[in-house]
């Protein structure tokens, strides 16, 4: 089929499908529970899963995890791992163009397989299933066929007798032909925009960062006499900064420990504790929050011009997340995982933080036991410091300049929401008839 000849026009007649994600459809088509058109089989895992006998790098079939399926799109074309002859015949086996869909971690993602593999009991298969594994990609892919039991990920509730269960739109075979091929057509015309936008703030964001890390090393002033640093990762700095221990320009001050039991339900029972979900994009977050019911020390109670740090995590990526309080937080407090750094520099400091090159030293914080920046490592990190002034006018200029790049950044990803959307209801007012396919 030539898909440059592909339009579309809705139906002549529709019908009540009984089903809400639905509602109505063509009148010639069909519409089954996922039971009534296949069985529903889940897959096994050889015991101990651990065990290496079950592994081997030059195996005929792949291991599928839920974090292969993750990193695939539509289809799984690798995994991390292969399996033994002895592993393989423990679990299930799976051919090139099988559908199969995700019942844990992330719940009820659909995929179609292009390798051998076997799968574990996180996924469902479909034995012998007649329909075409790319229409019903489609299907699943917009999440809808699950509406009323429940988000589509974590929160998602499936098991063989729920995807059973599900209904959806059976059109002939020559109309699903004709559906994905116009899918195909037009998702990856939106999906090229999509990349291209993505592009766009991954230059964005790096052009920031660069900004962040050229203004903190050398300042405004670009015909500034150098000096060399005499610390090796920072180079060479203005000649009249000084380069300075953070001990002796501030104060170090550990969060909280506090028990499942002293949680208690909002703010007029406990104390506010931020920790590292409070951190999003360089941002104060409080939509994930939990209050307890302790009394706090002034010390640490949350001041503004505070850098709140991620000090410990099992990530190594969220080591040295940080955020300058901007905003008034009464009586506000933070957890053990986290550390405040408290100084009259800090504005410049802030931005500091947020520079790669402090961000590269985050290799120096970790332990071989522990994900951790210490109090002591912290307190011995070297920085350079201009005069007060001149801090001041690096910490406004970077303000003004990162604004306006954060701007077009969200401009980008509001535009790049819409085209998501889109596709979305694409996908499903062309799978549920609303469009037709010609």
């Amino acid at each position: 089929m030539n898909s440059e000849k592909l339009a579309f026009s809705p139906y002549a007649l529709y019908k009540d499908s009984g089903v809400e994600w639905l509602g109505q459809v063509p009148e010639h088509w069909e519409v089954k529970r996922v039971k009534d058109i296949v069985s529903v089989k889940r897959g096994a895992s050889p015991r101990p899963i651990d065990d290496p006998i079950y592994f081997d790098d030059d195996g005929e079939f792949s291991w599928v995890r839920i974090a292969d399926l993750s990193a695939s799109e539509r289809y799984l074309l690798t995994t991390k791992e292969k399996l033994s002859k002895l592993g393989a015949s423990r679990s299930v086996k799976r051919y090139p163009n099988d559908f199969i869909l995700s019942i844990a971690g992330t719940v009820g993602k659909p995929i179609i397989t292009k390798i051998k593999c076997c799968i574990h009991d996180g996924f469902v298969w479909f034995p012998n299933l007649k329909i075409n594994p790319e229409y019903w990609y489609y299907c699943f892919s917009t999440g809808l066929p699950y509406q009323g039991l429940g988000k589509l990920g974590t929160q998602l509730n499936l098991n063989t007798e729920t995807v059973g269960l599900i209904s959806l739109p059976l059109p002939p075979k020559n109309e699903t032909a004709q559906i994905i091929d116009y899918l195909d057509q037009k998702t990856a015309q939106i999906d090229h925009e999509i990349d291209l936008l993505s592009k766009k703030t991954t230059l964005y964001s790096n052009l920031k960062q660069s900004l962040i890390n050229e203004t903190v090393t050398r300042g405004l002033d670009k015909n500034a006499a150098l000096k060399d640093s005499g610390v090796e990762w920072l180079g060479q700095v203005p000649e009249h900064w000084q380069i300075k221990r953070l001990k002796d320009i501030g104060t170090s001050i550990i969060g909280i420990i506090y028990s499942p039991e002293d949680v208690v339900d909002n703010d007029s029972q406990g104390v506010l504790v931020l920790r590292s979900s409070n951190i999003q994009k360089g941002k104060l977050s409080l939509l994930d929050v939990v209050y307890v019911n302790q009394k706090i020390r002034p010390r640490q109670t949350i001041r503004m011009g505070d850098i709140l740090i991620c000090s410990r995590n099992g990530s190594r990526d969220l080591i040295g997340k940080n955020i300058c309080i901007d905003e008034s937080i009464s009586g506000c407090t933070f957890g053990a995982f986290m550390t405040v750094y408290r100084s009259r520099y800090f504005e410049f400091i802030s931005k500091f933080f947020n520079s790669q090159i402090f961000k590269a030293q985050s290799g120096l914080f970790m332990s071989s036991t522990i994900n951790q920046l210490t109090i002591n490592t912290l307190n011995n990190f070297l920085i350079p410091l201009p005069p007060l002034p001149e801090q001041k006018a690096i910490a406004n200029y970077l303000d003004q300049k990162t604004l306006q790049i954060d701007n077009m950044v969200s401009a980008i990803d509001r535009k790049i929401a819409t085209l998501q959307e889109l596709r979305k209801t694409l996908i499903n007012d062309v799978v549920t008839g609303q469009i037709k396919v010609i």
